[in-house]
């Protein structure tokens, strides 16, 4: 997984997401045109059109 932005939020516990102020945030900063560069050289070519939201919870990783 390649991410512009991440939520971290402790287990157990939930957030509230704005998920409109992380659309102009994501507009605002280019999120789409640096993963398009992070992919760029990186050699990668990714299986979907644009960048998508994604939920994905985890174990601790630290």
């Amino acid at each position: 997984m390649l991410a512009a932005h991440s939520i971290e939020v402790e287990r157990g516990r939930w957030e509230a997401v704005d998920f409109a102020g992380l659309e102009e945030r994501a507009r605002a900063e280019d999120w789409a045109g640096r993963l398009r560069g992070a992919l760029t050289a990186l050699g990668l070519t990714p299986a979907q059109e644009s960048p998508a939201w994604l939920l994905a919870p985890c174990t601790d990783y630290r």
